[in-house]
């Protein structure tokens, strides 16, 4: 009767043990892959991102920046005039927003996004001479120790550039890093959020060049691991989208 228990004790003992590799070898991340992939939505998601925006300047625009409208400004009232700096390059837009919180994408009646502007401008649509929008769709899987994909995320990094003021400068707008499809299993927790660094003139003072950083951060838990990691990317007025190493 002893040597029953005993071997029966052992067998729940080895199975816990297998149990426990078992969930650890389901949990631990052992590889990652970060890839381009073709866009076949490119155009649908373009144009539904320049309708949404057309009349939505004032929710991008910097407070106060430019309270008068141009057209109505008084150039011999030094209060009301506000001088537009082509060589000074601003973000209007946003600086920080949530792509994903706990593996959900996260919802913007308005998509989030910035920008690259002469100082002095309120809105985009300021500009002129914007050029086709510019997309690149990544693709980001985590396997597991059993070779299986336990978050699998794709993100799309997006702009239009060559907008000028007056001829002058080629700029950027509604830049953006947005999710396009996401997939954690269960017991895993995916969180990512977009970032923009820094813009600055690429160009020279007679003729600006709109320069962006854009950052995605992300965070993914197990209840035996974390992984944080970044990609940056960079994005100019004349169309340029690179993935930084």
């Amino acid at each position: 009767m002893k040597l029953f228990t005993a071997l029966i004790l052992l067998a729940g003992s080895l199975l816990t043990s297998v149990a426990r590799a078992a969930d650890a070898k389901h949990y631990e991340i052992k590889r990652i892959v970060i890839r381009e992939v073709q866009d076949t939505e490119k155009m649908k998601f373009m144009t539904e991102k320049v309708d949404n925006f057309t009349d939505g300047c004032s929710s991008t625009a910097a407070p106060n920046l430019n309270p008068v409208n141009p057209v109505e400004v008084n150039p011999l009232n030094p209060i009301d005039y506000i001088e537009v700096v082509v060589d000074k390059i601003i973000n209007i837009g946003k600086k920080i927003w949530a792509i994903v919180d706990a593996g959900r994408p996260v919802v913007n009646i308005k998509v989030d996004t910035a920008n690259a502007l002469p100082a002095g401008i309120q809105c985009w649509d300021q500009l002129e001479g914007w050029q086709a929008p510019t997309s690149k769709l990544y693709e980001m899987a985590y396997e597991n120790g059993f070779g299986a994909e336990v978050v699998s995320y794709n993100f799309r990094v997006s702009f239009i550039s060559g907008g000028s003021y007056k001829g002058q400068g080629k700029y950027i707008t509604l830049a953006s890093v947005q999710p396009a499809k996401v997939d954690v299993a269960w017991g895993f927790r995916f969180d990512a959020v977009a970032t923009v660094p820094m813009v600055f003139n690429q160009g020279s003072k007679a003729d600006p060049l709109a320069g962006m950083q854009l950052a995605m951060n992300w965070q993914i838990r197990s209840p035996i691991q974390e992984i944080q990691q970044a990609e940056n990317f960079f994005v100019n007025g004349q169309g340029i989208l690179q993935k930084l190493k």
